[in-house]
């Protein structure tokens, strides 16, 4: 799940006199004057498409031409040396370091970056050196200024035996643009070069417009140290900057700064702030333009019915984009009875606004047209935005019974319980509006609306009318409905009939039914047309949810307070993944949509294999919350006809291709209204769903056991990640710079398993010699444990040191927090991390992996000072509802990510198991919940692996790579297994069912044969299948199939005594049996068959003898690599490591056995990491 590119930064270079004379250039051609018969430049080679040769040059008569347009079907646009695959290095650069000169004009970009690149090259020749590129991006203020700006990219690869030569290249990475390029030369030396991030603002909360900080990013990116720098923020007149200028010694290459001013001043017209650094022989200059901005976030009725003769309301609410005050911000609402202005004084920056308009709608209609047209001081008005509501007639509704009833009469129809009532109105025509009312803690109240039975859309002859070539009708029944109640089950059914024309009549009955006690209505619509017709859409009857704070929609949203459906929050803005009103059906993770307000939690529920017309499955889905498609304020979700993507392109509503419904045949469709409240909880669908639909049978594991798939993943490690020239594996395949070469201990310990499960006498016999074979070269014995833990396993189990530098790094609130300015580190080095979120950020997922580790450590160690220093931490994670944040090296601070869910679940866990407090058994229930939605819980018979299927994020990589729709199985794997240690202590959904579908669907992911066999992607299309070429190792998926098969390779813990005073026995192997009395320790330990291992006793006194089986067994302080049992002592921390030379059952005797309170860290917050005090006995 990783992007493999690298950034290096942007330059503005003056004073530059290195390089290597004319005539001598490694880099020919590098003017590109000189044309082949082809009619291209010489010794380079286009990537992609619309490469050419221009007569806008920097000098001579021809620059390079890269032009990429938007819908561009290759991946990159681009420029190499001439070389060929396979082949010989051709005019490729043979000089491993040193520098790129170039110059370039930038034309545009749309969300593109145009990058220069140095690329490493092996002898293939191929980019599979495990090097990165090195990366200049041209600096946003170039793009569209129409000058020439020269550039220098500094490299070095000589420490790369791999590296035999180096591309010169361009690439345009993104939408579209267009860049020129000219006089290309290599250079022994680059000098000092001076960049200057992107230069970014953050307005002060408490008042912005008038306070900012602005944040820069200054590094020395090229190989000779700079002298003094300084740095000045110009601002215009009206604005201060605090301080003006900042001084800065010298920076050494790579070397860094992250600068911050605080400027002041009200910004009430556009302007511009910038930054200009510079040292003896480079600068740099940097701008940012501060504009005025406006959008509509959303407009439309606040109800999309109204009744005639009462009030109505129209909202439009309105956004400051831009990073100036907007003054004079004006809604003018176009109503029924003319128009209304309403007007706000000022907006400030990123400030939202909502203007309002009520009137009375005198005319029953089923449609009121409605429209805005918003503007502000120095902003052209905003094109017109256009709405429509229905207006019924005002009847006497009667109170709510309290009880289940169905009834009907000429003018209203009613279906209530104790919980609900769905109230339906008759429109102009018919029958068609419900009202969905809730029994809420502040009594009856209404939660949303379904404005009408149906739509249906046929294509038609009707040349002349609005919508040329379709007839749009709504379903009504004008009929008295059928109301019934038997047992404890109520019914309303609509018989509809609606006119197509020439197409006859099409036959629609809707039904809904209701039963006692139920939160749940359950909604069916079939339709017939007895001459046959063209489908464009048949639509089952939406509900408009009135309030949200919350909605979740499994694969794809979830949004709190005011954030919008389909924004770009997570996902770049012309991205077409950034829709995502009416996606593909194998995006949805599961057919459960939630949204919960102040009125409750309303959902739609429904099963993806329904046959709509008796073959087909997968009905279309609407969500949009809130309804900015079709400019409703209220939030919209439904199922209509026919399918996407066989009919309906992805975010239509109409079909492409029509649907022919022949005569005869029928249509249907099923759903479910899950309506609470008294719920606050947007998940709660999700459990109904799994009462309502359940989750389906697996697809039969390939090799038939959990063994079985343990045995065929030795092929792993016997065939396709095996290097046999070095003796080692590769740790993953096809990462480019990410794929490493190794020997991983944890590698040879699966060969030790799979000798001991497999069946098959011959991959016994492979796995043991391979296994020995490592060992050997590792230096350990060739054991399970041994490899499991290589060094000491009391410290692989609860290391002090590895603790106590987390909290080292915790800050005084508990937490840990997103680094923005990190120094180059992770796999982007140099990106701007500020891109991902600012600095600073708070999340679930900033702190749950540490909280984890931390917790890990005092379970083991029983550090009962830790627990208590972690409580601050666990207690500021319970504030967040959204799982977020767990992987921010590439990912939004701001997207849902299931890692973060995973995360806070083995955290609080750690908490309960040292604790017994329920208070975090319940947290980690809370965040099992919220992984949900990541995870596919229906089936398709032609990709096994999609059911337990988990996308990794509900958004993308840097915001260009989409995860929507595309499983990343190493995310969902560690959730799995965080629910399987759950499932010990919670049974309120099956959480050890869900974790072995997750599971099966990694192990349905690993390739049968071929060069990759048993290795599986990092990631797979739920779309079409297609992998991911970077391929992994099945080491994650063989550890959590070892919890299935009561081989955990996790260690457990037994607790004795009480706190204060406890004794923490930790192991592989199961511990029972366990007592301490009377100054001595005895307990029993088992061992997976064939399996050995090391039992960690915390906080003891040092023993005198440790007996097993009644024998007294040595004192070793190499009890991991000797053959036979033995103990340690290790009196700094109070940790007794006793090796179990067999796989038991064994029975162990500890005497003395004397509670020791030991401060393995000086401080709860980490102090002086691996200083550890005098033990004190008590």
């Amino acid at each position: 799940m990783r992007e493999n590119r690298f950034l290096f930064g942007l330059i503005v270079i003056v004073g530059l006199s290195h390089g290597v004379r004319a005539g001598e250039n490694p880099c020919t051609n590098g003017s590109f004057e000189a044309l082949g018969p082809n009619g291209f430049p010489v010794d380079w080679s286009p990537v992609g498409q619309t490469v050419t040769t221009s007569r806008d040059a920097h000098t001579g008569q021809l620059s390079l031409r890269l032009l990429r347009a938007a819908g561009t079907p290759t991946r990159e646009t681009g420029l190499n040396r001439g070389w060929r695959p396979g082949g010989r290095g051709g005019a490729l650069i043979t000089q491993l370091r040193g520098g790129m000169d170039f110059w370039y004009k930038a034309l545009s970009a749309q969300d593109a970056e145009l990058n220069i690149y140095v690329i490493p090259m092996n002898e293939e020749p191929r980019e599979a050196t495990g090097s990165p590129r090195a990366v200049f991006t041209v600096p946003p203020e170039h793009i569209g200024d129409g000058g020439w700006h020269r550039g220098r990219l500094k490299y070095d690869y000589t420490d790369n035996p791999k590296v035999k030569w180096v591309h010169f290249a361009a690439r345009i990475v993104g939408t579209a643009g267009e860049m020129l390029l000219d006089d290309i030369a290599y250079v022994e030396k680059v000098g000092p070069l001076l960049q200057l991030g992107k230069i970014t603002m953050d307005e002060d909360p408490q008042r912005p417009g008038h306070r900012a900080t602005v944040r820069v990013v200054v590094q020395n990116i090229g190989d000779q140290p700079t002298g003094r720098v300084n740095v000045q923020l110009l601002t215009p007149e009206g604005l201060r900057a605090l301080p003006a200028e900042r001084r800065l010694a010298r920076l050494a290459p790579e070397g860094r700064r992250v600068l911050r001013w605080t400027i002041e001043g009200v910004r009430s017209a556009p302007c511009a702030v910038e930054v200009a650094a510079s040292a003896e022989s480079t600068s740099g200059r940097g701008r940012l333009v501060l504009d005025r901005g406006l959008r509509i976030r959303s407009f439309g009725p606040a109800e999309p019915v109204a009744f005639s003769g009462r009030p109505a309301v129209v909202e439009c609410e309105l956004e400051n984009t831009g990073q100036v005050i907007l003054g004079n911000v004006v809604a003018e609402f176009r109503l029924s009875d003319g128009t209304l202005r309403q007007s706000v004084t000022a907006v400030a920056p990123g400030q939202k606004a909502v203007l309002r308009a009520e009137f009375i709608p005198e005319k029953v209609t089923d449609r009121l047209p409605l429209a805005v047209r918003a503007a502000a001081e120095g902003i052209q008005p905003l094109p017109v935005q256009r709405s429509a509501m229905a207006v019924i007639a005002p009847v006497k509704v009667p109170a709510p019974s309290g009880r289940l009833r169905a009834a009907a009469d000429s003018q209203m129809a009613l279906l209530e319980n104790e919980f609900l009532r769905l109230v339906f109105f008759r429109d102009s025509v018919g029958f068609g509006p419900a009202q969905l009312q809730l029994r809420t803690d502040a009594g009856w109240q209404s939660a949303a609306w379904l404005p009408r039975l149906g739509r249906v859309v046929v294509a038609a002859d009707t040349e002349g009318q609005e919508r040329p070539g379709r007839k749009e009708l709504p379903v009504r029944c004008t009929k008295e409905p059928r109301a019934t109640v038997e047992g404890d089950s109520a019914r309303l059914v609509f018989p509809c009939v609606v006119d197509l024309g020439d197409a006859g009549l099409l036959h629609v009955t809707v039904r809904y039914r209701l039963s006692a006690g139920s939160k749940l209505v359950a909604m069916h619509l079939k339709a017939d047309c007895r001459r046959g017709c063209d489908l464009l859409a048949l639509e089952g009857p939406f509900v408009y949810v009135l309030e949200r704070r919350q909605a979740v929609f499994p694969g794809l949203e979830w949004l709190v307070d005011d954030e919008l459906s389909s924004d770009s929050l997570d996902i770049l803005e012309s991205h077409p993944d950034r829709l995502r009103y009416v996606v593909h059906p194998n995006k949805i993770t599961i057919p459960a949509v939630g949204i919960s307000g102040g009125h409750g939690t309303v959902a739609m529920i429904w099963d993806v294999h329904q046959r709509w017309d008796g073959r087909r499955d997968r009905p279309a889905f609407v969500f949009a919350s809130p309804d900015r498609f079709e400019n409703q304020r209220s939030h919209t979700m439904g199922l209509f006809l026919p399918s996407v993507p066989e009919f309906v392109p992805e975010n239509g509503r109409l079909a492409e291709t029509p649907y022919r419904l022949k005569p005869g045949e029928s249509l249907q469709l099923s759903a479910w209204i899950f309506a609470d409240g008294a719920g606050r909880d947007p998940l709660a669908p999700i459990e109904q769903y799994l009462q309502l639909v359940g989750l389906p049978d697996p697809a039969p594991l390939p090799h038939g056991t959990f063994e079985g798939e343990i045995a065929f993943s030795m092929r792993a490690y016997l065939e396709s990640l095996w290097e046999a020239e070095g003796r080692q594996w590769w740790t993953s395949k096809g990462g480019g710079m990410l794929s490493k070469q190794g020997r991983p201990p944890a590698f040879v310990a699966d060969l030790l398993l799979g000798e001991i499960v497999a069946r098959d006498p011959q991959l016994r016999r492979a796995c043991r010699q391979r296994a020995r074979q490592v060992a050997a070269l590792l230096g350990r014995p060739a054991r399970v444990d041994a490899m499991r833990f290589p060094g000491r396993a009391d410290l692989a189990m609860a290391n002090p040191r590895r603790a106590a530098a987390l909290l080292r790094s915790r800050r005084q609130d508990g937490s840990w927090r997103f680094d923005a300015d990190q120094p180059g580190t992770g796999p982007f080095v140099g990106k701007d991390y500020r891109d991902l979120g600012p600095h600073d950020a708070l999340e679930v997922g900033t702190c749950a992996r540490n909280a984890y580790v931390v917790l890990s450590y005092a379970r083991i160690a029983g550090d009962l000072r830790i627990y208590q220093a972690m409580r601050s931490t666990l207690e500021l994670m319970e504030r967040f509802r959204v799982p977020r944040a767990a992987q921010v090296w590439e990912i939004p601070v701001h997207t849902p990510d299931v890692l973060a869910a995973a995360d806070a679940v083995d955290a609080y866990l750690e908490a309960y198991r040292l604790s017994g407090d329920r208070r975090w058994l319940a947290d980690a229930v809370t965040w099992a919940r919220r992984g949900l939605p990541f995870v596919y819980l229906w089936d398709d018979e032609e990709k096994p692996f999609l059911l337990g299927a988990s996308i990794p994020v509900f958004g993308a990589t840097w915001y260009r790579g989409s995860w929507f729709g595309r499983a990343v199985q190493w995310n969902g794997l560690r959730y799995a297994n965080a629910l399987l240690k759950l499932a010990e202590y919670d049974q309120s959904l099956p959480w050890r069912t869900i974790a072995e579908l997750v599971i099966r669907s990694a192990i349905h992911q690993q390739d049968l044969d071929g060069e990759n066999v048993a290795l599986w992607p990092d990631n797979i299309s739920a779309v079409d299948s297609t992998k991911c070429p970077w391929m992994f190792a099945p080491r994650q998926i063989i550890g959590c199939v070892l919890k299935l098969i009561e081989r955990d390779e996790e260690p457990a813990t037994v607790i004795l005594g009480t706190w204060p005073k406890r004794l923490h026995l930790t192991s592989t192997g199961r511990i029972s049996r366990a007592q301490w009395e009377e100054n001595k320790l005895h307990f029993d330990v088992r061992f997976p068959p064939h399996e050995e291992g090391v039992v960690l006793v915390s906080n003891i006194s040092e023993p005198q003898t440790v007996m097993v089986d009644g024998r007294a067994v040595p004192r070793r302080d190499d009890v991991e690599t000797v053959d036979r049992s033995a103990w340690r002592y290790d009196p700094a921390y109070a940790y007794l490591a006793i090796r179990i030379a067999t796989a038991g059952p064994v029975r162990l005797e500890v005497a003395p056995a004397a509670f020791v309170a030991v401060r393995r860290m000086s401080s709860p917050d980490g102090g002086a990491a691996g200083k550890v005090l005098q033990q004190v006995p008590e």
